[in-house]
């Protein structure tokens, strides 16, 4: 074939594979593991309601109700991170404010509904809404308490024990110098207590940022009929990288029926490969594990620097297409977009 006919015909190919990605994200609950959209909103107001024209990919601005509602992504994890360098009782003060601050925007919204089981998430899709699922970043918001239900986090659906730092719960993956002088190595007696009060209070433990040895602390004492999630992160297997994780801790995840959701960060996927970086990675997963444990976790609104081709929201398709231009089923790709992660939250909030 002819170079000047070879590129039409991929790119009749592309719009094609384009187009059935659009109509399967509309009869699809496409969930994102891990959005941080409420970080700019806390910082500057940033309105989630309304649209937004950002020219640039970079730090934030990638996610809005309206532009999630263009690109087909169903629902989200909205995290709520913690701010380490505050006090114990400050920590805990502002958790709490903030968590009353996002369920009041998402209730006084028209187009979102504040979601804590999977029930809840059903109402939101067959009402049209987006399905904002509140989770922590940094357990250590709870401050001198260890339980979410104490602190008024009832609502809580998933958290991380840790974030960037570590804290007096456990030890994070952030090669900081220095950093086991003020933290734990491991998972400490404090957060072995947090991860049995998690478990008894069905609130899913989130390992992305956890080192290898709180990691696998938690797995040793967590209760494997809850499935463990790790929201946001890349894996070892195709990138080589502090914050990705590697094949024995994908089956450690995918023994207790968890998931594991691929970021957008390039620096965590490998340089220059682009949106083909992602699906590399979740093809790693589906691999290793199988199709029944890869997700998306894009990071998105988290000062990250995402791909060109998945600069915002309303490029989801994009992806879609992606997967299945690699020849992936329908059924595998709704697995990964969200019914992946939806079975774990009927398994611990029906």
């Amino acid at each position: 074939m002819s170079p000047d006919l070879a590129g039409p015909r991929s790119r009749a190919v592309a719009d094609e594979r384009t187009s059935e990605a659009r109509a399967l994200l509309q009869t699809t609950a496409a969930v994102d593991l891990h959005l941080d959209t409420f970080i700019p909103t806390r910082l500057f107001g940033y309105d989630f309601d309304a649209t937004h024209a950002y020219p640039f990919r970079h730090l934030i601005g990638h996610v809005d109700l309206p532009r999630a509602a263009r690109g087909g992504l169903k629902g989200g994890l909205w995290s709520i991170t913690t701010n380490p360098f505050r006090s114990s009782s400050s920590r805990l003060r502002i958790f709490r404010h903030n968590v009353a601050r996002l369920r009041a925007l998402v209730e006084g919204s028209r187009q979102a509904a504040w979601v804590t089981t999977a029930t809840a998430f059903a109402a939101a899709i067959d009402q049209g809404r987006h399905a904002v699922i509140p989770v922590v970043q940094g357990a250590n918001c709870l401050g001198p308490l260890s339980s979410f239900r104490e602190a008024g986090g009832a609502d809580v659906v998933s958290a991380t024990l840790v974030h960037l730092t570590s804290s007096n719960l456990g030890e994070t993956s952030t090669p900081l110098p220095g950093k086991h002088r003020w933290g734990p190595r491991g998972l400490s007696a404090r957060g072995h207590l947090l991860v049995e009060s998690m478990n008894a209070e069905k609130v899913l433990i989130d390992l992305a940022h956890a080192a290898a040895s709180t990691f696998w602390d938690v797995v040793a004492v967590h209760d494997r009929s809850q499935p463990l999630l790790v929201t946001h992160t890349g894996v070892s297997g195709v990138f080589p990288h502090w914050r990705n994780i590697d094949d024995a801790q994908l089956k450690a995840v995918a023994g207790t029926g968890g998931v594991i959701g691929v970021i957008f960060h390039p620096g965590f996927l490998g340089p220059g490969l682009g949106l083909s970086a992602v699906v590399a990675h979740l093809a790693h997963i589906v691999d290793v594990v199988g199709e029944d444990h890869a997700a998306l976790g894009s990071d998105w609104d988290g000062f990250i620097t995402p791909p060109a081709e998945l600069k915002d929201v309303t490029l989801l398709p994009g992806l879609v297409a992606a997967m299945l231009q690699r020849g992936w089923s329908v059924e595998r790709v709704k697995k990964i977009l969200g019914e992946n992660f939806l079975r774990c939250l009927r398994a611990v909030r029906p």
